[in-house]
């Protein structure tokens, strides 16, 4: 990896992921259009933010709205090592209607800090193995709201009854099209459910979200396909897995042995 390095996936405009390693980096007063969330992984950074200065130690995060003047720098003879998501405005809003902090930098406390602090590594992780559209905006949604934890949630419903048929139609196109890179905006044209309900209602009624149900219905699918006249990569590929350690250990969670174990028991 270089010392600076983005990730974006074409099917979510919304997202970015910013991976920086350099040591030597030094950034002049600027502003991001989309809301940002960053951790400082190694070292400790001053941050200078619309007129006020923050030290942030490592593992801190930082929430920084939109177009607020901003610059972070490594404090003096300090390691650096940080990562930064870009979320589009229109994308956010659409999760959370309002609590969203004011035009100042927004330090979790740091209960919230722990939990935000996994998920956004689950995201990065997401962005950079290339992992699913449907499990990488689901991730997104889920920082969010660790994040924003008393934000309202857009669109409520909470009748089971009325939620289930909606349910069924997000099933059945999972059903009809798991090989392919489904995403949240499909299910919800699909299901005429918002992205976060539709999340939070389909674990309900299924015990998984949805991207979790279409990982085990390629996994199935794979376990048809994998036979001593194909290569375990070939599969995983076909399967919708461009990451195969990430086919291997879900593979392994699901079945109970590794690919080539299964493959060689044939």
């Amino acid at each position: 990896m270089t010392a600076i390095a983005f990730y974006r996936e074409r099917s979510l405009p919304f997202l970015e992921l910013k991976l920086c390693t350099d040591k030597s980096a030094s950034y002049k007063k600027h502003f991001h259009e989309e809301y940002s969330l960053g951790v400082i992984e190694e070292g400790s950074s001053t941050v200078w933010c619309d007129g006020r200065h923050l030290d942030v130690e490592a593992g801190r995060l930082i929430w920084i709205p939109p177009y607020l003047p901003h610059a972070c720098n490594p404090q003096e003879s300090s390691d650096w090592r940080y990562k930064m998501v870009f979320f589009h405005s229109d994308w956010v809003h659409g999760v959370i209607r309002d609590a969203m902090p004011a035009r100042q930098p927004f330090l979790p406390d740091h209960s919230t800090n722990g939990l935000g602090l996994g998920l956004l590594n689950r995201l990065a992780a997401c962005m950079t193995r290339n992992l699913s559209p449907l499990e990488t905006e689901s991730s997104a949604i889920a920082l969010l709201k660790a994040i924003f934890p008393s934000a309202a949630v857009e669109g409520k419903r909470s009748d089971a009854s009325v939620l289930k048929p909606h349910m069924i139609r997000v099933k059945d196109y999972l059903h009809e099209h798991y090989l392919e890179p489904i995403t949240l905006e499909e299910l919800e044209r699909v299901s005429g459910v918002s992205k976060y309900h539709l999340i939070h209602s389909f674990k309900k009624e299924h015990n998984i979200p949805p991207h979790a149900y279409q990982n085990m219905l390629r996994i199935n699918y794979a376990k048809k396909q994998l036979s001593p006249e194909r290569s375990i990569s070939d599969v995983a590929l076909e399967a919708g897995f461009y990451d195969q350690s990430h086919f291997t250990r879900l593979f392994k969670h699901f079945a109970g042995v590794t690919p080539q174990h299964y493959r060689s028991s044939l």
